[in-house]
């Protein structure tokens, strides 16, 4: 496939990466597969063979490519995983996010030459999750200097979601986006199956009990997701008054504890009904959005993608757990920087941009998350929509763990969950052997 020729005066050996890269993204080049000759690249580009020269020996030093001696230059096979200074890396796909292509030009001015990607999966830049952001800290610049200089005190700014990015005095990441997490209801599918939808304080008892009733009604209908990530189960263990560690007490680990297990149930228990119902319990926010399942736990981050269905649908708060709390997680978008970046001024810059007035009025208008600056953020939730007015509603209720201080400790926890709950171990007596290992862990590290 030829490229579209270029002006005098564009980077041309950025113009050059930008092509390669993007055809590895299009699965035009393959891992292990040798590129064109320099000269054909340079007359499908229209770009002198010295520039196409130059292009390719950085992407050989960056490690995309690599030069075997008298025979040609290939596609590294790891190269989805270098990080790359003009990527900004994302955590999930572009057609999830229909608004990259008008942000990226809104920033194009200031972030010249950046490029939005989910296929590589690292960048000097990302746009990271709350999880992934915290297990690998180590990862990660402290940006508390960068939002200092850009924005100061920060007064127009939410300031409860930033706490789950804090080490000590280190931020790891600035929010972007933020969102309580509710539960979405498929108001036509339970008319259809004759279930009332929910009050604003169901039970968790109900909660089963409503998906039993679909079932019966309809087997073919989902009746909710379910996944072993922590972003699912979290917010259950947390609705239970559980933790999974806890930073600031004596002994930080929490997995053990019985409002924890109290929580673990719970997610065991809805998994085994969906399992029952359905042999894939996997159902998803597609599966929502095409109106094939009733319920869905999510974050305001869907609503892009379900104003554009057909089907009714509704909020309600997350069912409450006896003995619990009337909390969920926080879902976030998280502007980060690795070790790798070379500029000084390019951590602050990418803060001051991605939380500008104007960046963050784009995103209130589409509508995705919530807006991290407050003046935007009131531009952007409909306070006289009910099913959109809750994620307001919602946002005291937000439960947030701050990070461990040891990022390996963190991942020994929650990937140790994942595991409890995706091979079906004995709750206690699991939670308890993954305590005693993280107790071990944490005298080793010496706090």
């Amino acid at each position: 496939m030829s490229e579209t020729r270029v002006a005098a005066g564009a980077d041309k050996t950025g113009i050059v990466r930008d092509a390669i890269l993007s055809r590895l993204e299009r699965e035009e080049l393959l891992a292990g597969q040798q590129l064109p000759g320099a000269r054909d690249l340079a007359q499908q580009l229209g770009i002198s063979f010295l520039k196409v020269q130059q292009a390719l020996e950085t992407l050989v030093m960056d490690g995309v490519l690599e030069v075997r001696s008298r025979v040609g230059t290939f596609v590294q096979q790891r190269w989805r995983e270098r990080a790359l200074r003009e990527n900004l890396s994302l955590y999930q796909s572009g057609p999830r996010m229909p608004w990259l292509p008008g942000l990226a030009a809104l920033v194009a001015d200031e972030l010249p030459g950046l490029r939005f990607t989910s296929v590589f999966r690292q960048g000097v830049l990302e746009l990271k999750t709350t999880q992934s952001v915290q297990a690998h800290q180590e990862n990660y610049l402290d940006l508390a200097p960068a939002f200092m200089a850009a924005y100061g005190e920060g007064a127009d700014f939410f300031s409860e979601p930033f706490a789950p990015f804090r080490v000590g005095d280190r931020l790891i990441a600035v929010p972007f986006i933020f969102s309580p997490r509710v539960m979405f209801v498929n108001t036509a599918v339970l008319a259809r199956c004759g279930v009332p939808v929910p009050s604003q304080d169901w039970t968790w008892a109900q909660f089963l009990d409503s998906l039993r009733a679909v079932h019966a009604a309809d087997p073919a209908v989902m009746g909710c997701n379910w996944t072993s990530q922590s972003f699912f189960w979290l917010n259950i263990v947390l609705r239970a008054g559980g933790r999974v560690f806890d930073a600031n007490a004596a002994d930080p680990i929490c997995v053990d504890d019985v409002q924890t297990r109290v929580g673990l149930r719970c997610v065991a228990e809805l998994r085994d009904l969906l399992r029952r119902q359905h042999a894939d319990v996997a159902g998803d926010s597609d599966a929502f959005c095409r109106g094939e399942s009733a319920f869905l736990f999510s974050e305001r981050e869907l609503l892009p993608r379900l104003t554009e269905m057909d089907h009714d649908w509704t909020t309600v708060p997350l069912p409450r757990i006896p003995g619990g709390a009337e909390v969920s997680s926080q879902a976030t978008d998280v502007l980060c920087v690795r070790k790798d970046c070379r500029d000084p001024c390019l951590a602050e810059k990418y803060v001051r941009v991605m939380l500008s007035a104007p960046v963050q009025d784009f995103i209130a208008g589409q509508r995705y998350g919530i807006p991290i600056r407050r003046s935007s953020a009131a531009r952007s939730i409909a306070m006289d929509e009910p099913r959109d007015a809750l994620f307001a509603a919602e946002i005291p209720h937000i439960a947030s763990q701050q990070p461990l201080a040891n990022g390996e400790l963190m991942r020994l926890l929650m990937r140790g969950v994942r595991r409890i709950l995706e091979q079906d171990l004995d709750i206690d007596q699991a939670t308890a052997e993954l305590a005693a290992a993280g107790r071990t862990m944490h005298a080793g590290m010496g706090y």
